[in-house]
């Protein structure tokens, strides 16, 4: 099976890199990846369609998974540092306590996303949509937000340190819960922009 797997990346990789003129995507639905100790750290694994797949615990760190669909994936407690998600669907994913410090998630879509105490140091959030995601206990120190939108996001216990592009016109800060989610302390749009800029600045 470890070999077949290491085929299809091998595939997916032609797939890409010849605009899907040669080889193929890899799919796969609800796939174990931890039983195989696969070398995935640096490769490049866009355009996947790896479906409630479970990396929990993994070292995926400077993986690709530009543009992928990760819908309902398991990354719980994996090292994904300089990993990269731009565009990527990481709907209903969950993060738990995962290591995102560098990586990239330009224009990903993190709706109902479970980032909660998952490190984001110095990560680029740009025009990624939270929508319903949690980001409790998370570490966004110096994480760059510009253009990304907040919606009904749990900020309860974050780390917001040198958080930068709040104030960017493009961003738009709706609804944040700083309270827990049994005592929630709803801020909406200026009201969170404000919070969310105080709180980059007093750390």
């Amino acid at each position: 099976m470890k070999e077949q797997l290491l085929h299809k990346i091998k595939l997916n990789q032609l797939w890409n890199s010849t605009a899907g003129d040669k080889g193929e995507r890899w799919i796969e639905d609800e796939l174990d990846l931890t039983l195989f100790d696969l070398p995935l750290a640096g490769q490049c694994l866009s355009d996947s369609y790896l479906i409630a797949c479970i990396f929990n615990g993994m070292r995926l760190c400077d993986v690709h998974f530009d543009s992928s669909w990760l819908f309902s994936a398991q990354f719980k407690g994996c090292d994904l540092t300089g990993s990269s998600f731009i565009k990527a669907d990481l709907l209903h994913a969950d993060f738990s306590n995962a290591v995102l410090q560098k990586a990239t998630l330009l224009n990903a879509d993190c709706m109902y996303t479970n980032f909660r105490n998952a490190d984001f140091t110095q990560a680029d959030l740009r025009g990624a949509f939270f929508c319903e995601a949690d980001l409790q206990g998370g570490k966004l120190i110096a994480a760059n937000i510009a253009a990304s939108v907040f919606d009904e996001v749990l900020l309860h216990g974050a780390d917001l340190t040198g958080m930068i592009g709040i104030e960017d016109d493009a961003t738009l800060i709706n609804s944040i819960n700083i309270g827990t989610e049994e005592e929630p302390i709803w801020l909406k749009q200026e009201e969170a922009k404000q919070w969310m800029l105080i709180q980059a600045l007093n750390h």
